[in-house]
């Protein structure tokens, strides 16, 4: 019986190869893409490769859905793969679009499929796969599935990085809708992995932890992850609000990236030499500057006050505007305050105080797993040279990066923690600057520069200034931090 099982099933793939031959003819004439695709897959499946052909198949069929070609191509490979199951509704398809001289052929390849005179196959032990998928929802994933091919093809490094980045982008909605497709999972690591992108490649990672019989490629990227720390379960911290003060503080996972610059960068300086860091801790950051209603809540003193004594003019009034002529000192003043202040209240989490980020929280926060010159669009996001008017602006006017922070970049600077210095040029654990130096680090880029200055308010940029000297474009932003 089993041996007549295998001489049916061989006898369909021949048919079905029979078959192929309706539309060759057709298909040569058609659009260079469509054609591209299915000799690519016909080619794919002559060399054995059956996974791939049945991908860039799928991809056909988005391509031209009104087509019959591809739909029967791809419902051939899946029989071939002895997934009637999925195979019948493509083939199905490619009947109700056949011309009528094809039809009779395809029906009866159709007749074909799901009758079998085989044994059931007996019961084990081992634990039962992931539900099938629909036809529709089968074709999307593999569809998806095909771009990571596409960027390993890719021979321009900036094609690469903008192949998986869109794969990362149209893959994330169905990898939750779906979190029992390991292939798509360990797809989205290597690729996570690739780009720095830490919370997708965590999340990927538990993920392929949970499945119960991982095969060689799940296992090889376990270990790429572990090797970076990212198979380690991470608690998310909620986000922690100060409701009297208006003031909430986002909370920022623990992870990598890549600090500095390149050196092809336009407008770099060479204080921006990049370096690999890796933040152990979770921490939190202010989603906005603080503000010249929260500064006096604190301190003894106003925004009039501040520029009086600064010598400044002032430079944007208002309760929600940013705080600024405020120096480094006077900022961590504030900062010692507040810690003060909440811990007497209960509400500061246990070996934590607020303080200044330092310039590796700053930066990572900023690029929030980007890794080009700025944060993201630059007149959407940010109050910059050429478009503030040259002049500080409410704070959370324009678009929050993609962590939920406001004006990263633009409105005003930010004191970093750090003393001023040259990067380290090597891999660093928790970073925070020289020990000592003569000015400290602000960071954000701000809106005061001359027009045509824009490029300035570039993520990686540095700026300085001594402790105590105030300016007014120079205010700062809350971090919440593991205490020394």
């Amino acid at each position: 019986m089993r041996h007549f099982s295998s001489l049916l099933k061989l006898s369909r793939v021949f048919t079905a190869f029979a078959l192929l031959s309706l539309f060759t003819a057709p298909v040569q004439a058609a659009d260079d893409t469509y054609t591209t695709l299915l000799n690519t897959a016909n080619q794919f499946r002559q060399d054995g490769k059956l996974p791939e052909a049945l991908q860039t198949a799928t991809t056909a069929t988005l391509l031209a859905p009104d087509r019959y070609e591809a739909y029967f191509l791809a419902g051939v490979i899946a029989h071939q793969q002895g997934a009637d199951a999925d195979a019948k509704p493509l083939i199905e398809k490619s009947l109700a679009l056949a011309p009528a001289d094809a039809k009779p052929k395809i029906q009866k390849f159709l007749d074909t499929l799901g009758s079998t005179n085989t044994a059931p196959a007996p019961a084990t032990s081992a634990p039962p796969g992931p539900p099938p998928l629909d036809a529709t929802t089968k074709r999307k994933l593999d569809a998806l599935l095909l771009i990571p091919g596409e960027a390993d093809a890719a021979t321009d490094p900036d094609q690469r990085k903008q192949l998986l980045n869109e794969f990362m982008d149209k893959s994330a909605d169905f990898a939750q809708a779906h979190p029992e497709q390991t292939a798509l999972w360990v797809a989205r690591a290597a690729a996570a992995m690739e780009l720095l992108q830490s919370k997708a490649g965590r999340e990927a990672a538990q993920k392929l932890l949970a499945v119960p019989n991982p095969d060689d490629k799940t296992q090889k990227v376990l270990a790429m992850l572990e090797r970076k720390g990212w198979t380690e379960a991470v608690v998310t911290p909620a986000n922690i609000v100060i409701a009297d003060l208006n003031l909430t503080m986002v909370d920022i996972q623990a992870g990598t990236f890549t600090m500095g610059s390149p050196t092809i960068e336009p407008e770099r300086s060479d204080d921006e030499a990049q370096f690999h860091v890796t933040l152990t801790m979770p921490f939190w950051l202010g989603r906005t500057h603080v503000t010249q209603a929260q500064w006096p809540a604190i301190m003894d003193t106003t925004i009039q006050q501040q520029t009086k004594a600064g010598g400044d003019d002032l430079s944007g009034e208002g309760p929600d505007f940013p705080m600024y002529d405020v120096s480094w000192n006077e900022a961590i003043a504030f900062c010692q305050k507040l810690t003060q202040r909440e811990r007497v209240a209960g509400r500061l989490p246990v070996g934590y105080q607020y303080t200044l980020p330092t310039e590796a929280q700053w930066e990572y926060a900023c690029r929030a797993e980007t890794t080009g010159p700025y944060e993201g669009d630059l007149d959407t996001m940010a109050w910059h040279a050429e478009n503030s008017g040259q002049i500080a602006h409410k704070v959370g006017t324009k678009q929050a990066n993609v962590w939920g922070l406001y004006d990263m970049i633009g409105n005003v600077q930010q004191w970093c923690l750090d003393w001023y210095g040259d990067y380290p040029g090597e891999s660093i654990i928790n970073p925070t600057g020289p020990p000592s130096g003569y000015l400290r680090v602000y960071r954000g880029s701000g809106s005061d520069y001359a027009t045509g200055m824009a490029v300035l308010s570039r993520t990686a940029r540095r700026g300085r200034d001594g402790p105590d000297r105030r300016h007014p474009q120079v205010g700062f932003r809350l971090a919440l931090s593991p205490a020394p």
